[in-house]
């Protein structure tokens, strides 16, 4: 996937995880500069596709949030995890090393 010039290079590992998921489409991240919690803005078509990574951040220091968009209104989720650059990444492997399943939608 081809992103912003000024993306941090460490969110495309889990934008690119993210935005192979079916109906997801990331459209803003910041890995939080190791001041800030690691942030994925993104929207979804359907809740249900959710729930492969739901299951996958459970155990982990990670949430999904919902927000409104400053200037468009539109409500949008927000994946937000911990305060470490490499934390993107570490979620991006957990995912790609158990791809969803039939399981994640039980």
């Amino acid at each position: 996937m081809v992103y912003d010039a000024n993306m941090d290079p460490e969110c495309v590992a889990l934008c690119d995880v993210l935005n192979a998921m079916p109906g997801v489409r990331t459209f803003e991240s910041c890995c939080g500069h190791g001041i800030r919690p690691f942030r994925i803005w993104f929207e979804v078509d359907i809740l249900d596709a959710l729930r492969p990574l739901l299951n996958r951040i459970a155990p982990r220091s990670w949430t999904v949030g919902v927000r409104i968009a400053s200037g468009t209104g539109a409500i949008v989720l927000c994946l937000e995890g911990p305060v470490h650059s490499a934390a993107g990444d570490e979620l991006a492997r957990c995912i790609a090393l158990k791809p969803p399943s039939k399981d994640d939608y039980n």
